[in-house]
């Protein structure tokens, strides 16, 4: 017996350790298994270094946030404006520093150096970039 409230009549039961949030339909993507060897199926994390803004940007941006936070009460309009501005600037840095990293990885494989073919190593390598670059993106 489980401690499930009972489903009304027409709904068929969920088998017993079974997950109800589970997807379900022709579309529904199950987690990958993971086998022996198998790369794909855990990505591996950010590195703990691979932050957007380097530790001197990081430290100039805060420093200039906390001075708009510290003119808040005597110029509340400045305090914003300044918080903008750092914001903005942080933004075009965070921008420029995607723009150059996604540019390394492109020329690895889109603009070929010889004979125009691009090895397999070299592929493997540029996706390796791009996926580094992309988890960096979607850590939050």
């Amino acid at each position: 017996m489980t401690d499930r409230p009972e489903e009304p009549p027409g709904v068929p039961q969920q088998p017993e350790g079974h997950d109800a949030e589970a997807p379900r339909g022709p579309k529904a993507r199950l987690p990958r298994q993971a086998g022996p060897g198998d790369r794909r199926a855990a990505p591996a994390a950010p590195r703990a270094d691979a932050r957007l803004l380097a530790p001197e940007d990081r430290a100039e941006l805060t420093s200039r946030l906390e001075d708009a936070l510290d003119v808040f009460v005597d110029d509340p309009g400045e305090a914003v404006r300044a918080a903008d501005a750092v914001v903005a600037d942080a933004v075009a840095r965070i921008t420029a520093g995607l723009q150059e990293h996604r540019h390394a990885a492109r020329s690895s494989w889109a603009e070929p150096a010889g004979d125009g073919a691009v090895g397999t190593e070299e592929l493997r390598l540029a996706l390796r970039q791009y996926r580094d670059l992309a988890q960096r993106l979607l850590a939050g």
